[in-house]
């Protein structure tokens, strides 16, 4: 099941001397997205699809909210220390243009028919696509514990722009799955067992703000995704969306 969050909205234009601290500049980003010359695609195959995907998605990587830093010694089972101590994020930005590819994608991927496509891409525009809003996928991969992967654990909003911060109308998480597989190590050549936890936070956002503005038109540069916890930020990631 599903867990949702909801979360009233918050806007700063109204007191700008608040959000002094957030920025919009996209020099500001640890990384950006240019999708600001995406247009008119069509998704003929999965691989189609799959390219527009990958220019709307970025990867980052933040701290485990349940360890300290330095905590956890290596040993033989722990080919990747830092998979532990930190959770594999890729954050994807779901417009018109993306979610069509999405639903394209996870179609191909099942191999369905025509008819199970319809019905398929009929149930995902249903149950995720509201109209006037857009959504901010976060897809979360722990080598620790599923606890650590819960939206409780951290701040998350969008900036415009103009640095005005926006939070999220609704926070939706879907239950973490754990898989075991192995890596294989040269040092030690053998095949050394690892838990992968992965988990979904998507975030829901209005495209109208508050103050009427459109957070895909013209005048928006770009849409910047920020994760704080305890008033540090974790990261800053940004999509440029004009080419202004």
């Amino acid at each position: 099941m599903k867990s949702v969050w909801i979360i009233l909205p918050v806007f700063c234009g109204m007191a700008w001397s608040s959000c002094a601290s957030r920025s919009g500049n996209l020099n500001h980003a640890d990384k950006v997205a240019d999708i600001s010359k995406v247009w008119n695609q069509e998704f003929k195959t999965e691989s189609d699809a799959e390219k527009i995907l990958t220019q709307y998605t970025i990867p980052f990587r933040i701290d485990n909210p349940l360890i300290e830093p330095g905590s956890i010694s290596s040993s033989i089972r722990r080919v990747d220390p830092s998979h532990e101590e930190q959770i594999y994020c890729k954050a994807i930005l779901l417009d018109s243009l993306s979610t069509e590819a999405d639903i394209r994608y996870q179609a191909g991927k099942d191999s369905l028919g025509e008819k199970a496509y319809t019905e398929y891409r009929q149930k995902y525009l249903r149950e995720k696509v509201q109209n006037g809003q857009f959504r901010i996928r976060i897809e979360m991969e722990s080598g620790f514990s599923s606890l650590s992967i819960n939206p409780k654990f951290w701040s998350m909003y969008i900036v415009n722009a103009k640095g005005v911060m926006i939070e999220p109308l609704q926070i939706v998480a879907i239950p973490v799955v754990s898989e075991q597989d192995s890596v294989y190590s040269s040092s030690h050549r053998i095949k050394l067992a690892r838990n992968r936890i992965r988990g979904e936070i998507t975030l829901i956002f209005n495209r109208i703000t508050f103050f009427k503005e459109d957070l895909f038109g013209p005048n928006n540069r770009s849409i910047t995704l920020e994760i704080t916890r305890d008033q540090k930020t974790l990261a800053r990631v940004a999509w440029k969306i004009s080419g202004k």
